[in-house]
């Protein structure tokens, strides 16, 4: 091994890239031991958003449960904005919702900050499953399910050194999560699995080598939301022959207009990754845009 750095050449390579994993070592360790998280969104965690003035009476009201992580629980949300009327991710798809299909729209979050896959399955199944069983009880159903995840089994992975918790697990546990999501919920729903356009977070894109080297790794998983949504999706269509009965399943791709917007104005928390009240309320213009068109042949009155 010593004679490896008896050549110029070799002492040269080894110096140009000893260096870039020193540093990326240095910015890791800074995310980890330094990173500052602020807190959960005030306010209430549930709501109803009415029907606009005028609306007709028959239209049925829709319910949206919001299952996840600090995205869903409103880490980064300001005081302001959240405090009378809850996180501004579920409260403005709720709104644009109401407005658009002129019909009241009831949000639920279910979500706990720090969660990962493993998590949404022991501990928040059940909660969806309560808020399920309460909607059912109340004469309606749940319309949407919208699942926020991923960025803590990357930190878990990586941060925490779990190698076990590769993309590949993370995969499988999504497509067991999406298709139990679907189980509970019921016929009908639509379950919408939002990417993360990590290439726009301020934390991570401001210094080499880690503004390459982290969305590569975060693209793993983006990439793993998808197979996952793909293949609980098959599996539904395959379990359900009624095209109006089964559930959808999609990952829901960042636009490339919602990345620009991020890219160039102030759409993050004082944390740098987390959204502030505008980003939240970009993610939700996107959301509440898909569901609106998978509910516009559909829209019961």
């Amino acid at each position: 091994m010593a004679s490896f750095f008896k050549f110029p050449r070799f002492r040269t390579v080894a110096a140009v890239t000893t260096a870039p994993v020193a540093v990326l070592g240095a910015q890791l360790w800074y995310l980890r031991f330094k990173f500052k998280l602020p807190p959960d969104a005030c306010g209430p965690t549930a709501g109803i958003v009415a029907a606009p003035a005028g609306a007709s009476s028959s239209s049925r009201q829709r319910n949206i449960i919001f299952l996840g992580d600090s995205i869903v629980t409103g880490v980064g949300c300001s005081r302001e904005a959240s405090e009378r009327d809850g996180p501004v991710l579920p409260v403005r798809v709720a709104s644009i919702l109401a407005k658009q299909l002129g019909a009241s729209v009831s949000w639920k979050c279910v979500g706990e900050t720090g969660t990962d896959v493993r998590m949404l399955q022991t501990r928040m199944l059940p909660k969806l499953r309560d808020e399920v069983q309460r909607v059912d009880g109340a004469g309606q159903r749940v319309d949407a399910v919208v699942v926020m995840t991923g960025l803590n089994d990357i930190k878990e992975c990586f941060l925490f050194a779990q190698p076990s918790l590769h993309p590949w697990f993370f995969g499988r546990a999504l497509a067991s999560l999406l298709t139990e999501v679907c189980e509970i919920a019921g016929a009908g729903c639509a379950c919408i699995v939002p990417g993360h356009p990590i290439e726009v977070t301020p934390r991570f894109n401001q210094f080499w080598p880690m503004s390459w080297v982290v969305p590569a790794i975060v693209r793993m998983w983006e990439d793993q939301k998808r197979v996952a949504a793909e293949t609980a999706q098959a599996q539904e269509d395959t379990t359900i022959a009624s095209s109006t009965a089964r559930c959808l399943i999609e990952y829901l791709q960042p636009p490339p207009h919602m990345v620009a917007m991020m890219w160039g104005q102030d759409y993050f928390a004082s944390d740098g990754m987390h959204p502030n009240d505008n980003g939240y309320a970009l993610w939700a213009d996107v959301i509440a845009a898909r569901l609106l068109v998978e509910w516009g042949a559909k829209a019961e009155k």
